[in-house]
């Protein structure tokens, strides 16, 4: 438990793990939505969270997407 700590520590918002965790919650993709737009009234009615299994010692993962 404490090595899972540890590692939660290094994560910053912008991590695949961390961010996707996040993103499972409107309240986080309301206002992260709102950011990018710059609109402050901006209201989500529906929203879902990528999911990719993705290496998670790599510090950024890059996953091209499909065309």
């Amino acid at each position: 438990m404490i090595k899972i700590r540890e590692e939660a520590k290094k994560l910053n918002p912008i991590d695949d793990l961390q961010f996707r965790k996040m993103a499972e919650h409107g309240e986080f993709c309301t206002e992260i939505t709102r950011a990018f737009l710059e609109d402050p009234k901006l209201t989500l009615t529906e929203w879902t969270s990528q999911y990719v299994v993705t290496k998670t010692t790599a510090a950024r993962s890059f996953l091209p997407q499909a065309t």
